[in-house]
């Protein structure tokens, strides 16, 4: 018996949640259909936006940097005059000028390279020959 009661109030329930939704289909069927869920505007810039003007931001305030990109894997890659010296400190401060960019979160690495040596049997890899780099954390 209890069986029973349990299907009626199942089938009864199921038969108010299918009568409340057709007759919400059908009512105000020439009105223009409305939304009461709220969409909020996210004012986070686009990150290859943010990359671009990372980019164009160091090119122009660092006299060091001759060329600069950011590869498809997220590595900065920057080439400056070679002077002889170690450049792990300067890619280490590119480290710090991510974080402030808030960028240090999409780009890990970064590598210094030799600006013209991307043809040169020495290079490290396309880029050019390696004069430093810093894991950014």
């Amino acid at each position: 018996m209890k069986n029973g009661k349990v299907k009626l109030i199942l089938g009864v329930l199921a038969a108010l949640i299918v009568a409340n939704y057709v007759t919400k289909l059908f009512k105000g069927k020439d009105e223009a259909p409305t939304s009461t869920v709220k969409v909020e505007e996210t004012t986070k810039p686009n990150l290859e936006d943010a990359k671009k003007a990372y980019l164009e931001k160091i090119r122009k305030d660092e006299p060091k940097v001759k060329e600069a990109i950011i590869t498809e894997a997220n590595v900065l890659y920057i080439s400056v005059v070679d002077d002889g010296t170690k450049r792990d400190g300067l890619a280490a401060y590119f480290c710090e000028t991510l974080r402030d960019a808030n960028l240090n979160q999409e780009i890990k690495k970064i590598k210094i390279v030799k600006f013209g040596s991307t043809t040169d049997p020495k290079k490290d890899n396309a880029y050019g020959v390696l004069l430093g780099e810093s894991e950014c954390k």
